[in-house]
């Protein structure tokens, strides 16, 4: 299941739903707390109906799981299924909602308050931005946008996009940049890893802050006809 300092993609333990997490009591609240059991292609539940699937110790597009997404048995819907299983199994093989999202908080293990870390994303994608010079679109290919938010002090921010394109800014609102330094291989997230290094306008209190503990909330979007994965994300909380 991972840690609440790192991921491993074995479980969905600190996985959240989808939503706006705008305080840090609201990330550890019961009531957003992911549930493996429903399914992500109802229109019915609005906040797991965008979810990108893992299977196989792997973070993927809900279409790749499976039999090209379906996970019905071979005796259910007219024999389409090819597994040996429950009855009831999802089909992801058609989604509903063509761009897919996943949400998952880590939680700041130190006394430090941190503006600057190092996430490295293990896998086969591509980091790009939605806007500035690593600017890329989702779709039929490896790439991914990756967004992080501060809960009660900044809002998501694109991890694609150079910190230093918020020049004057003293707080993070959507749109702007969390990327600082090197865009690291130029983007491309392989299965050695690849590291990248935060730059926030406010900072992941510690564990000695009040209110604590203090978490990051890291949302990774792709299409739904993502040809990439994730295997693994780490996280240095040091600032150097």
């Amino acid at each position: 299941n991972g840690t609440a300092y790192n991921e491993y993609f074995n479980g969905e333990s600190f996985r959240i739903q989808s939503g706006s997490y705008n305080t840090q009591a609201s990330v550890t609240n019961s009531s957003n707390a992911w549930n493996s059991q429903i399914s992500m292609n109802n229109a019915g539940n609005a906040n797991y109906s965008s979810g990108l699937l893992i299977c196989g110790g792997l973070l993927m597009s809900p279409i790749k799981g499976g039999d090209n997404g379906n996970f019905r048995n071979k005796y259910e819907a007219s024999g389409t299924g090819i597994f040996e299983g429950p009855d009831s199994n999802v089909d992801y093989s058609s989604l509903l909602v063509d761009t897919r999202e996943y949400f998952r908080y880590f939680t700041n293990p130190t006394t430090n308050s941190l503006k600057n870390i190092f996430i490295k994303f293990y896998g086969d994608a591509k980091l790009v931005g939605r806007s500035g010079t690593y600017t890329g679109t989702l779709g039929a290919n490896k790439n991914i946008f990756v967004d992080l938010k501060i809960p009660d002090k900044i809002e998501f921010v694109d991890f694609g996009v150079d910190f230093a394109t918020n020049a004057g800014k003293t707080v993070g609102v959507e749109t702007d940049g969390a990327l600082a330094g090197e865009y690291t291989n130029s983007g491309i997230i392989t299965t050695s890893g690849t590291n990248f290094r935060t730059q926030f306008q406010e900072s992941i209190l510690g564990t000695v802050a009040p209110g604590g503990p203090h978490h990051l909330v890291l949302k990774i979007t792709a299409d739904k006809n993502w040809t990439g994965y994730i295997d693994r994300i780490e996280i240095t909380w040091s600032s150097s």
